[in-house]
């Protein structure tokens, strides 16, 4: 018995140390990212230098030019402010948005700058004069513009011929080139363009849906004002640059977003006018599809009569005859239906999931063949700590892999420095991808950028697989070069206090190396590298170096917003 009772607990003993090991090597196990050199997936377009140029010389120039590169710059010319001098008959007064009007000899320089570094210049036109204007509203209660500058003009041909002074005035103030011109931004939520019911402010806060238009317009006589104001913005661009290439409206493309695209650009192509490419806009797009996920749950399975059910009723109460609304109804269901199917992928992979379904409204319109551009992208529309921390970096580096992936083509984030658009004292949560406190200090967010950007040009993509669907990759190759880019993000559950706890054990690897020694540096964003809001780097931080011969192979630990880069160079 004694024997006996030393053989069980010797396998008991055994047991536990099996189901322990087991355990630790489950644990250890961890993520793995598998890159393959040999599985070539076409030449890699790096999208990363697209951007909203708003800031200092030295920032522009200097940094994001040099280290980023040059390839989308986007500048917004704002006609709110603009007078007409009937004694002379001469406009003045246009302003570049983000910057005093003292300071707009600067970004034309920049601008002229990127274009001679091979940039396309995009400008954004908006913001009817008050004297011209069909209100006389002077609130600024959104989007830092008049009330009056998102009304129809009274007369759409003078205000033609305002875009086209503004246009020359550009031209004469040194842009020696304008690629594409974007016909106002984001119609369908009010940012330049007024809406069947206005915001307003009260006690100090922004109300939405607060009262009627002054015009007291419905949202189908909005939208045909609408296309009178393309119509005439893409005349008068083409008088004054006959090559520029017109598009917009840089939609906002939730559901309302869904049907202002299908009427646009089926009464656009009607009506023969050039739509060059389609824009659209949006931030935090991950938390706004997990909304509308919940939102479409309580309907599950979604059905036709469902649809008809919540947004008939809406729908008509925006002016819309049974024809329009019929039409809109299907959309939204087709809408709703692919948010359904994707799922979470929807929340995971945002960008591929709203470009699939405005290149699928392009293509019935005749469109299919224009091309797609993101032109305002970030974490957050308002101040938030997310665009200082690591939480951006990753942020941008998932966004720019899923981009990459996408049917949107170009991108351009909002935005490397805003000032004094908003006065970012150093780390005041805004936009900006450098600190605005005098010095120019880069944040984790433009680290990301550069990151993005040492993938390459004009390399190969090359296969690369994750076991782990919070860890996005992307890799390429060279000549002499492997490059792998990876992180790990996750959408917050409560965006105002991230988790920043999280941490995952990932094994990098790379096989089928076309060199048979390298070697490798191991670049990192996160809580302690690269990372000016916490005391690291202020720049790119590398945290392992080293040689090897056949497969590369790195354990290492990955937080939670963490970024990393594998940069393998052959050894000759």
């Amino acid at each position: 018995m004694k024997q006996a009772g030393q053989l069980l607990r010797t396998t008991l003993a055994y047991l536990f140390a099996l189901v322990l090991s087991l355990s630790v090597s489950l644990q250890a196990e961890g993520s793995t990212i598998i890159a393959d050199a040999s599985l070539n997936q076409g030449a890699f377009e790096n999208i990363a230098a697209g951007i909203n140029f708003w800031g200092p010389w030295q920032i522009m120039r200097q940094r994001f030019t040099n280290e980023v590169g040059a390839r989308l710059y986007r500048l917004k010319l704002r006609l709110d402010q603009v007078e007409w001098h009937a004694d002379t008959n001469t406009y003045t007064k246009y302003r570049l948005e983000g910057v005093a009007p003292s300071e707009a000899s600067d970004v034309i320089n920049s601008a002229h700058a990127a274009a001679d570094a091979g940039c396309k210049i995009v400008v954004q036109i908006y913001g009817v004069p008050r004297w011209l204007s069909t209100s006389n509203d002077e609130r600024v209660v959104t989007n830092n513009l008049p009330n009056y500058a998102k009304y129809p003009p009274q007369d759409f041909y003078e205000w033609a011929k305002a875009v086209y002074v503004g246009i020359r005035t550009l031209q004469r103030a040194g842009l020696s080139r304008i690629d594409y011109c974007e016909v106002f931004g984001e119609p369908n939520c009010g940012s330049t363009w007024y809406q069947q019911i206005m915001p307003c402010i009260q006690n100090g806060e922004i109300v939405d849906n607060c009262e009627p238009n002054e015009l007291g317009h419905t949202t189908f006589e909005i939208m045909k004002n609408f296309l009178r104001i393309y119509k005439y913005t893409a005349m008068a661009v083409k008088a004054a640059e006959p090559n520029v290439v017109v598009g917009g409206p840089a939609i906002v493309p939730n559901i309302s977003g869904i049907w202002w695209t299908r009427y646009l650009l089926h009464f656009l192509g009607t009506y023969g006018q050039p739509v060059d490419f389609y824009s659209w806009h949006w931030y935090g797009v991950d938390e706004v599809l997990s909304s509308a996920l919940d939102m479409i749950a309580p309907y599950y399975p979604l059905s036709e009569a469902a649809v008809l059910s919540a947004y008939k009723g809406k729908l008509e109460s925006q002016g819309f005859p049974p024809a329009y609304v019929r039409t809109f109804l299907y959309d939204i269901y087709d809408y709703l239906k692919d948010l359904e199917q994707w799922g979470q992928q929807a929340v995971r992979l945002p960008y591929s999931f709203v470009s699939s379904n405005l290149r699928r409204i392009m293509a019935e319109e005749g469109f299919g063949e224009q091309g797609l551009l993101l032109t305002e992208w970030n974490v957050h529309h308002i101040q938030d700590t997310r665009h200082d921390t690591h939480y951006g970096a990753s942020f941008i580096a998932r966004g720019l892999i899923d981009i990459t992936n996408s049917g949107t083509g170009a991108q351009n984030y909002y935005s490397l420095a805003c000032r004094p658009y908003y006065d970012d004292n150093g780390y005041g949560g805004f936009w900006s991808l450098f600190t605005l406190n005098g010095t120019n200090t880069p944040k984790a967010s433009f680290n990301a950028f550069k990151l993005y950007s040492m993938l390459g040009d004009g390399t190969e993509r090359i296969s690369v697989n994750s076991s782990d669907d919070d860890v996005y990759t992307i890799a390429t190759k060279d000549t002499d070069e492997v490059s792998l880019l990876a992180t790990y993000y996750v959408m917050a559950d409560d965006p105002a206090n991230p988790d920043y706890t999280l941490s995952k054990s990932v094994t990098l690897t790379a096989v089928n190396l076309p060199f048979s020694s390298y070697r490798y540096d191991v670049y990192l964003i996160d809580g302690s590298y690269s990372n000016s809001y916490y005391g690291s780097g202020p720049d790119l931080e590398i945290v392992d170096s080293g040689t090897g011969a056949g497969d590369f192979e790195k354990n290492m630990d990955l937080s939670v917003y963490g970024v990393v880069m594998v940069k393998i160079e052959e050894v000759p």
